[in-house]
């Protein structure tokens, strides 16, 4: 089985300045699927982006070596340099977009930009969701609570 990873960027059409961007592994067995499933999570970004700010936004994808690209590790770097290492557990690249818009911009806490990130970002079903709907962070954002806490055994997690 053959993957390639796609890039997507999501961008002010006013401006041109990324608002999202992520990667996208796909199989190559299934050509149409890959466009389709790349397009889809670019999509769901540019909707609550557009949702959230009620801006116009461009969008597309791209391949490894494209421009594209570029522009969407440079804002993933940015990302990363705003988060740290703080979020523990694998999220999707649009949750870690909007816990850090939440944390530059609206200066909101770690916690409080995690938790909006999840409500609109997790997918029913998935770890994340269950743990957006019980209020529980633990496992994810270890920093946002108090050391005795983290004992998981003492308390453990409620889904």
């Amino acid at each position: 089985m053959i993957t390639t990873t796609f890039y997507y960027i999501v961008w002010k059409r006013d401006t041109g300045e990324t608002v999202g961007a992520g990667k996208v592994l796909c199989n190559f067995n299934d050509p149409k699927g890959v466009t389709n499933k790349a397009l889809q999570e670019c999509k769901k970004a540019a909707r609550i982006y557009v949702s959230d700010t009620g801006e116009q936004v461009g969008y597309c994808i791209g391949g490894n070596k494209t421009d594209i690209a570029n522009r969407a590790k440079d804002f993933m770097s940015r990302v990363d340099n705003i988060l740290g290492d703080m979020i523990k557990k694998p999220v999707s690249d649009l949750v870690r977009q909007l816990t850090a818009e939440g944390i530059e911009r609206y200066c909101l806490c770690l916690y409080d930009a995690f938790k909006y990130a999840a409500s609109i970002a997790a997918d029913k079903r998935t770890k994340l969701y269950k743990a957006w709907y019980k209020d529980d962070f633990r496992e994810f954002i270890p920093s946002a609570y108090l050391l005795e806490y983290l004992d998981f055994n003492k308390y453990p997690l409620a889904y």
